[in-house]
């Protein structure tokens, strides 16, 4: 975003009046400190993507441990460890190895976890800013006016890149299984709505209206799905609402004719591949005034028919995921809520009999457009106050009390 690049440019400034006093000379410590850079930029970024895959403190613990034994091998290769020496400097050696390597980068790891790498590095930067007012404030070191701008530009660079972007005016809208039956029909009602829509799908199944854009997705791969969002968010700049439409719909097989790994791929892409995007949304989110999360679950989650059991239940799994994440994302401006449609007829509405209308409370079978008009509805941003909620759109089916006479 453009506060963010602001940030940068202000930082690269700061740094200059901070790090650079009379000529510029490169030496071999310089060199050495460039790529210094380089591997903690490397750092931000890993730790930016395991951040929301692990637990932080367990990743901070892990890292610790792994870098104390490769610092070891070179430590026994190349140098003859003291143990007299060891223990005269007992102090800076725990204050290092506890408060600096252990204390500080746990907590980088777990400050950083949904937050843009980018603005992360410009907080750590600040880090020169410290340094020399620690040497102004306890070693009685003379700032000079170059050194005072140096830090007023750092501070005023980090100030910058954390200041939320509200002025995004269209809002932003990904929706899976984008391409094919009910979610070609929310792709185009959110178009219509003003939204700037990104269908992902395993593959384009029918031709996107102008302005939709596409991306192929497979969204059993982790991997895919953070590459999409990366792809939206690097366009966009944000994304604010995510339709979790995605869903092998039409399988059903004789409970004991499904094998394990069909009944796993249902899940797999029905319940997993929601929560993988659910978490990618999130991190496109951040620093936004409002988001949305719709899962297109199903009235099978909780009645159904004989052979339709790994559908149903990954659309009961939607219904908790959202009841969860609902909570979790309290503290966000982010509601979570699901849409379980009954029969919604997308093709041959015209060949249905007057019996499959009027077994309907509401006198007809859904139309694709009473999902749209639903999600958009939890998606408003008005709406804040609807979250947690199953929004069952049947027509009245699920209340209905049927014996066979």
């Amino acid at each position: 975003g453009l506060f963010v690049w602001l940030g940068v440019a202000l930082a690269i400034v700061g740094l200059y009046f901070l790090c650079i006093t009379e000529s510029l000379t490169i030496q071999f410590g310089d060199f050495l400190i460039f790529i210094c850079a380089i591997l903690f930029s490397i750092h931000i970024l890993i730790i930016d993507y395991f951040t929301l895959r692990v637990d932080g403190v367990k990743m901070s613990c892990i890292q610790f441990f792994v870098c104390g034994l490769l610092c070891a091998v070179p430590m026994l290769l190349f140098e003859t460890p003291d143990i007299t020496q060891l223990l005269a400097a007992w102090k800076p050696v725990l204050y290092a190895g506890i408060m600096s390597s252990g204390v500080a980068y746990t907590l980088q790891i777990v400050g950083q976890k949904g937050m843009n790498p980018t603005v992360a590095s410009l907080i750590l930067s600040l880090e020169a800013v410290v340094s020399v007012l620690a040497g102004f404030v306890m070693l009685d070191q003379q700032l000079t006016m170059r050194e005072t701008m140096g830090c007023a530009f750092m501070f005023c660079a980090i100030v910058f890149a954390q200041l939320r972007q509200k002025n995004i005016k269209m809002r932003i809208c990904v929706i899976t299984g984008g391409t094919g039956g009910i979610g070609l029909h929310l792709c185009e009602g959110f178009q219509r709505a003003g939204y700037a829509v990104t269908a992902l799908d395993v593959e384009q199944h029918k031709a996107l209206p102008d302005g939709i854009g596409f991306i192929q997705t497979d969204l059993r791969q982790a991997e895919a799905v953070s590459e999409a969002f990366r792809r939206v968010t690097e366009r966009h700049g944000a994304v604010h609402v995510l339709v979790n439409n995605a869903a092998l719909a039409h399988f059903h097989k004789p409970v004991m004719e499904m094998t394990a790994d069909e009944f796993d791929n249902a899940l797999s892409v029905n319940l997993r591949g929601a929560f993988l995007c659910a978490q990618a949304f999130i991190k496109a989110n951040a620093g936004q005034g409002y988001g949305r999360i719709i899962n297109i679950a199903s009235t099978r989650w909780n009645q159904s028919e004989a052979g339709w059991e790994a559908y149903g239940a990954s659309k009961g799994g939607l219904v908790s995921l959202t009841n969860t994440l609902a909570v979790s994302l309290s503290a966000t401006p982010i509601t979570v809520n699901a849409v379980s449609p009954g029969w919604i007829q997308v093709d041959g509405y015209e060949t249905l009999s007057h019996l499959d209308h009027a077994q309907h409370p509401s006198g007809r079978v859904g139309i694709p457009r009473d999902i749209v008009n639903a999600c958009l509805f939890l998606a408003h941003e008005e709406n804040d106050f609807v979250n947690g909620h199953n929004l069952v759109v049947d027509g009245g089916m699920t209340k209905r009390m049927i014996y066979i006479e």
